[in-house]
């Protein structure tokens, strides 16, 4: 695996701490051969130097200037005057990630480690074993996005999501009982999907050779939304659709602020699942950054269901498969 820096988001925690690859704490490789090395020395562990970040939470601004208000003599220290977070705290994150070709082997190679250190860089805590899954050469997709129009509590939105299929499945080729019918849309818990009839759902993407033929949703599974594709067509081509969404209330954002895209052999429950793919949801207020192409902005402006967007605000977030982090804290993380 690959880690890039910065941190993509902060779904939940004090705020976004600085990332590096360069530090001398990083263990680096020491030598031992790369993944790409063509003559790699026999018995020695393949490593790859950016396998690891280090994150680091500085005081933020303004930060001194409270402390001093709220005590002018310095003679009270609280935790939070210490600590950037505190016993019971969390911190749910998202970093980009280069997924490797094949599943690291043998098993205690494919396992992902996280240490909480000190001020010192001296490690207090850590998580050494969280083993990682399965890496699977089929289907390949690769340019997970999330789009929305301006996010407001117990409104109806318009969501997109676009995925690219980057290498072709032959139907021909395909395990019978692993056959791809179905793409599976999960939105966050809390939130619904809000369609009502079949043209709420906006296909953006009309050059695009992905065979869909259906789409489906039910009020009894109302996070779900399930996009049936050709069974006699070739896997191929770019995903990008756009559908209503019902917000919660204010504070009623989940912890687990994550959408997912599940590619099944199987509906509504997925139990054959191929492949299932996270990627961080939006705060209220939040404003994504990108501009839509200008085939998905012409799709998406000639629908009738653009009477419940907002034109202003349309844009795109880019959003490459991250892997989002999550860890309770067990002791203070001193800052």
């Amino acid at each position: 695996y690959q880690l890039y820096c910065p941190v993509t988001k902060v779904l939940h925690g004090p705020f976004k701490p600085d990332c590096t690859q360069d530090d001398p704490i990083l263990t680096g490789c020491y030598g031992l051969p790369s993944p790409g090395d063509p003559n790699p020395p026999w018995g020695l562990p393949l490593c790859d130097p950016l396998h690891e970040v280090l994150l680091t939470f500085p005081k933020q601004e303004g930060f001194q200037e409270e402390s001093e208000a709220a005590d002018p003599n310095n003679l009270l220290v609280q935790p939070e005057d210490i600590y950037a977070m505190l016993v019971g705290d969390s911190i749910f994150l998202s970093l980009d990630v280069q997924v490797p070709e094949e599943t690291p082997s043998p098993r205690i190679e494919n396992v992902f480690r996280v240490r909480l250190m000190d001020e010192s860089k001296l490690t207090l805590d850590g998580k050494l074993n969280e083993f990682g899954g399965e890496v699977r050469d089929m289907p390949r997709v690769e340019g997970f996005k999330l789009w929305w129009t301006r996010a407001m509590p117990d409104a109806i939105i318009t969501v997109a999501v676009e995925f690219t299929f980057n290498t072709t499945i032959p139907r021909e080729l395909e395990d019978p009982e692993q056959r791809l019918q179905v793409i599976q849309i999960m939105a966050p818990e809390g939130l619904k999907m809000a369609v009502r009839r079949p043209k709420d759902v906006m296909h953006l993407a009309p050059s695009s050779n992905l065979a869909v033929t259906v789409w489906n949703w039910t009020g009894t599974m109302p996070r779900g939304l399930w996009f049936g594709l050709d069974e006699k067509k070739n896997v191929t081509g770019r995903f990008h659709y756009a559908f209503p969404v019902l917000l919660p209330g204010q504070e009623e954002l989940p912890y687990n602020n994550l959408w997912r895209v599940h590619i099944c052999a199987d509906s509504p429950f997925c139990t054959v699942e191929l492949l299932s793919v996270p990627m961080p949801g939006f705060f209220f207020g939040e404003e994504p950054t990108e501009q839509l192409s200008q085939e998905a902005f012409d799709a998406l402006m000639g629908s009738h269901a653009m009477c419940q967007a907002h034109p202003a605000l349309l844009a795109i977030l880019p959003s490459l498969l991250s892997l989002p982090l999550m860890f309770p804290l067990s002791g203070h993380m001193p800052r």
